[in-house]
This record gives C-alpha cells, structure tokens and sequence, in this order.
C-alpha cells in the first residue's frame, strides 16, 4: 500500500511538473542562487578538570573558541550561513513573482482539470522552495566536569539559537578575535613543556643565540602568537631572550628574525665602515653614505660583480673599497 501510494503521488507530481511553468521558472531561480549546504544542527563538548573551570565556563566562551580555531569547519558554517541570508530575500522576492499561468492545453494534458492541478502545483512549489530555516544554524553545547580518567562527575548543556549565534560571532570578529584561544593556550603551558623546548633548542635564544651565560633570561615564545590564534604545541613553541622576546612582539615571527638579521649586519657595516676610514684616515662617507649602506642592505650583493651591477656605489668606491665592503657582508 505504502510503495503504490508513493509511486501514484510520485507519478501525478511528475505529470504537473513536466507541465507547470511556475515549477520551471522556480527551479531556474534555485539555480541562479548559490546557496551553501550547511548542518543545521552542531554539537560541541567540552571538558573541565575543575569544579571552578567547570561553574564558569559559559557557552559563548566556548562557541567563540571553536569560531577562533575553525574546529570542524565551525566558522565556515556560520560564514555560509551568513552568505545564505545576505542572499535570501532577493531569492524570496523573486519566489514571490512567480504567477504564471500554465495554458490551459498544457493543463489537459496531466488529466487534470485547472483546480487539482493548480493545487498539486502550489503543493510541489512549496516544497521545493528553499526555506529560511534551512539555512539557520542551532548549536547545542555541552560542558562536562571529568576526573583525569574522564569519567564524567558533572553535567550542563545549553542551546544556542541562530540570532545569538551571529551576535558571537560578530562580537569575535569586531572586538575579541582570539581571546578565548589566548586563555585557553596559555594554560596548557607547563614546566615540563618548557623543558622540552628550551632542551630542543640548545639552552640558547633562536634569534641571536645568546646563553644564559651572556646574562639574559631565557624565555618560551609562540611563533604563532595566541592572539593571532597560535596553539601551545612544541612545534609552535621557540626559546627566545628576554630582550628578542620583548622586540618580537607579536610580530610575525620569520620578519622579526630577518629585521633582527638586517639589523646585526647594519650595525657591522658601520662598524666596518668607522675601522675602515680611521685606518685610511677619511670620511666614512667616502666609504659609503647613509643612503648608500640602506641600499645595500636591501640588495645584499655577495660578490664584486653582484656590487658592479648594483650601481650602488661609484667605480672609485668600488675599486678602493669593493673588495672589503663584499668581505664584511659575508663575514659571519
């Protein structure tokens, strides 16, 4: 009974559709915008070893820590749901202007007379009309207290609707981008992984290679910085100074090193600079200028003919002084 009974209604549905011009005109709008398939419904669990941590904890924390780090393409949901809505009510606008009128020849085609089928098609237009809440996120939280066995002790869980959803979101995004990944990363270092990492590095700074033993402290520093979302994994962990850690910043960590870099050989070259004209007893603008060291940081020619085509320095420069100025660079 219930396989006949879906094959008649499947059947009447394909005669109204073959024929309905509000049908083909609906499916040619569903094409025209590009909606994106996105779960409507996500749970998220979360674990707390404390009592404290457990009471605290709110929903929003946790829902703005899996939007910092993307975690199973949270963001990108809520991002395509998003892009849905922008685009929804010129799709209903459009859905709304649908009123066209199938001839009645093509109607007494199906079998049907003008009622039924206008009623079987109104039927069909609906459900194959994209609806709003398809496109609404629901997230429903779950926060346990476990013992280090993780065996659950304590229990809350909280839905959150679509319209909070989006207020989180845009809180994070316009205000407090990556504070809750910042207090949940710093936590999880520990003296045992700072061993590790200070160990991994030889006891000395990653930048400028300075020990204990040349009276600077030595620190642990996020390559990613957790304000810009970095994790606390070794792999993003280095051992850095104290004063290399202060200058670093937040600073992107490999343009940190290369002005670091620049820098060390800025101040050799003047220094090459001052030996050299006080050797030769001249100006260390006959050497080379201010503007003319700049220039050869940024180029950082190896060789005499790389100095040559650089067209940095004058022929007399580079004939007196060339053969030296290429030395210093190079020299470690």
């Amino acid at each position: 009974m219930g396989l006949f009974h879906d094959l008649l209604f499947s059947n009447r549905d394909n005669s109204v559709k073959q024929y309905s011009e509000n049908y083909k005109k609906l499916l040619d709008i569903n094409n025209k915008y590009d909606f994106i398939s996105i779960p409507n419904y996500i749970n998220i669990e979360e674990n707390e070893f404390s009592l404290k941590s457990f009471n605290d904890i709110l929903a929003k924390q946790i829902i703005m820590y899996h939007i910092e780090n993307n975690d199973n393409n949270f963001r990108d949901w809520i991002e395509s749901a998003i892009h849905n809505q922008s685009i929804y009510q010129n799709y209903v606008s459009e859905i709304n202007s649908l009123n066209y009128k199938t001839p009645i020849e093509s109607i007494n085609r199906t079998n049907y007379n003008s009622e039924k089928f206008y009623k079987i098609e109104k039927s069909i237009i609906n459900n194959t009309i994209y609806k709003e809440d398809v496109f609404k996120i629901k997230v429903h939280v779950y926060v346990y207290r476990v013992n280090r066995n993780y065996d659950i002790k304590n229990r809350k869980d909280r839905v959150v609707y679509f319209d909070e959803l989006i207020s989180i979101y845009n809180e994070w995004k316009n205000n407090k981008k990556y504070a809750q990944t910042s207090k949940k990363e710093r936590k999880l270092m520990n003296n045992q992984l700072k061993d590790e990492v200070l160990k991994r590095d030889g006891y000395k700074c990653c930048v400028c290679g300075k020990t204990e033993a040349d009276g600077i402290k030595l620190e642990i520093d996020h390559i990613i910085p957790v304000s810009r979302g970095g994790q606390t994994t070794i792999s993003n962990l280095q051992t850095l100074c104290n004063e290399c850690n202060l200058k670093k910043g937040i600073q992107d960590n490999d343009l940190y090193k290369e002005k670091y870099n620049n820098n060390v050989l800025k101040q050799k070259l003047i220094k090459f600079r001052k030996e050299r004209s006080d050797k030769l007893n001249m100006p260390a603008y006959y050497i080379f200028t201010n503007d003319e060291l700049d220039k050869l940081l940024d180029l950082m020619p190896k060789t005499l003919e790389e100095l040559k085509q650089a067209n940095i320095l004058s022929n007399i420069k580079i004939s007196v002084h060339g053969k030296e100025i290429i030395k210093a660079i190079n020299e470690d």
